[in-house]
């Protein structure tokens, strides 16, 4: 996709979670920074911020190990996890209402491709589908 196309998917995207986040009143969110082709939602994740939502990021701890849920203050230093994705220094545990899951692509039956190892995809089989 050319830039200018993926700047516009985004905030396509980003105007659709922002709804979604005040008709269902999501208040702690799991986010994710854009890695690869991923949608860039950082000025959507700003603006939850602004609205006094707490969020959080992914944290990939080893190669087998399940995700890690970390808090992610707006002012606290990100550091490389295990992936090299930037992750909170601290990792505050974190108990998210809503996840926005990164992806590449979604399919027709609503099927996420996904653009690293398998780590979002071994965790979305054990969500309870009410969940997703």
């Amino acid at each position: 996709m050319d830039p200018s196309r993926h700047q516009q998917a985004s905030a396509a995207i980003s105007e659709r979670l922002a709804q979604l986040a005040l008709e269902r009143g999501w208040r702690r969110i799991l986010v994710f920074l854009p890695w690869r082709a991923e949608p860039d939602l950082r000025p959507l994740w700003q603006r939850w911020r602004r609205l006094d939502c707490q969020l959080g990021l992914p944290v990939v701890q080893g190669p087998q190990a399940e995700l890690f849920f970390a808090a992610w203050p707006e002012t606290e230093a990100l550091r490389p996890d295990a992936l090299g994705l930037p992750a909170p220094l601290s990792l505050q545990e974190f108990a998210p209402d809503c996840w926005v899951v990164p992806c590449v692509a979604v399919d027709q039956a609503g099927h996420r491709l996904g653009a690293g190892k398998g780590f979002y995809d071994r965790f979305l089989q054990e969500c309870n589908p009410s969940t997703l």
